[in-house]
């Protein structure tokens, strides 16, 4: 349930692209940027950052890349149903936490 795990690397990759999707939430007024001693610290809800990641995968084309998810002992079935589109009922964390509102 990861993304982090390929079987290659592409530049247009979310993963590769912190700075922007930093600006994204910045501009969604969704980003808190602070520092603590010498340490840069950036705080945001998961949620957010998600809704901002999926939208760069879209514009990305990952469905028509050739890189893959790696195969290894750990790996779990996708929770994406190919048919409807959409995340299966799953027991992965989705959405928000209760009174995180």
């Amino acid at each position: 349930r990861t993304w982090g795990w390929r079987e290659g690397e592409c530049e247009a990759c979310p993963a590769h692209l912190t700075e922007k999707l930093f600006d994204l939430l910045r501009k969604k007024k969704a980003l808190k940027e602070g520092k603590l001693g010498e340490a840069t610290l950036y705080l945001f809800r998961l949620s957010d950052y998600r809704k901002v990641y999926e939208s760069l995968l879209k514009k990305a084309g990952c469905r028509k890349s050739s890189i893959r998810p790696r195969r290894v002992a750990v790996t779990v079935p996708t929770d994406w149903d190919e048919k409807r589109q959409k995340l299966k009922k799953t027991d992965a964390f989705t959405g928000d936490l209760p009174g995180m509102k």
